[in-house]
């Protein structure tokens, strides 16, 4: 009898902690877990790939990647065959030098620490902008301005001094007066992507080869910049001794004149910009009347 009733006793403490003894009973009650905080590594707002390319050098770039939750990335840019991918951590950047004008796939990795991933891919245009090589063996697009000037192209009636091949030159045929002149233009003026000159890097310097019997100074200008930049003027004088190599320097161009209200005319200035026309003015003395040839008009050192 003792040992029933103790057994009771055990029965209602046990029920007593679990709640009342009634809840002992009902074996119908629902399980109610209590809910767990857990943490996720999923890669998330994984960033477009951008490519900061090099102003010197267009064929080199920096890449940044950006993603939330990625500790490392694996680097892929497309110009090699079984590439090894290149692995940085989160947060750094690493630059590459493409081998050559050209698209290439580059592709993003990113890893979290648990190991989740993501990628990310974009085709990525790499080109060097076109030197300047203007020469009149395949020139179009050549226009003239002053009054009584004419421009053609013709074979070189002179092959001596400084341009003693039998090639395509500019012929131009000036009046006694100033500012006339002749330019060329790119065939789609209006495409920032076919720039013809670039003075965004050390090379600032330009040759040209350029015909006279008389001592003139000749003009050379660079206009319509990729940004709305203003014009760039560069100056050298000619000896009148027949062809010879003239050097331009925009190291120290003046700004292109405007308006004669315009104080910055002749402003000294370094061209620091991307140009799609060139102007080219023979100013000379009133008496400087007659023709004169051109050729070869190249940015100096880049080819």
């Amino acid at each position: 009898m003792n040992k029933l009733k103790n057994g009771i006793k055990l029965l209602a403490l046990t029920c007593c902690l679990s709640g009342s003894l009634s809840s002992c009973d009902n074996r119908d009650d629902e399980f109610n877990p209590v809910p767990l905080s857990y943490y996720t590594d999923e890669i998330l707002n994984f960033q477009p790939i951008s490519a900061q390319f090099d102003e010197e050098n267009q064929l080199k770039a920096d890449f940044t990647p950006s993603s939330l939750n990625a500790v490392t990335y694996e680097i892929t840019f497309g110009d090699v065959p079984n590439e090894t991918p290149t692995v940085i951590t989160a947060g750094e950047t690493v630059t590459h030098i493409f081998p050559g004008n050209g698209s290439y796939t580059v592709t993003y990795k990113a890893i979290s620490v648990s190991g989740n991933t993501a990628e990310v891919s974009t085709e990525v245009s790499v080109g060097l902008l076109a030197p300047l090589e203007f020469k009149f063996d395949d020139a179009t697009g050549t226009f003239k301005f002053g009054d009584d000037t004419t421009f053609d192209v013709v074979d070189n009636p002179f092959m001596s001094g400084e341009n003693q091949e039998d090639t395509k030159v500019g012929e131009f045929k000036k009046a006694a007066a100033t500012f006339q002149g002749f330019g060329y233009e790119v065939k789609d003026a209006n495409d920032v992507n076919q720039p013809i000159i670039d003075f965004k890097g050390s090379n600032k310097v330009v040759t040209a080869k350029v015909y006279s019997t008389v001592a003139v100074p000749v003009s050379l200008i660079f206009q319509v910049g990729t940004n709305n930049e203003r014009g760039v003027e560069g100056t050298a004088e000619h000896t009148g001794s027949g062809w010879e190599l003239l050097t331009f320097d925009y190291n120290e161009a003046k700004l292109e004149f405007v308006s004669a209200n315009d104080p910055d005319n002749g402003k000294v200035t370094v061209a620091e910009a991307v140009y799609q026309k060139f102007v080219m003015i023979i100013n000379g003395p009133s008496d400087a009347a007659g023709t004169f040839y051109i050729d070869d008009i190249i940015q100096e050192g880049l080819n």
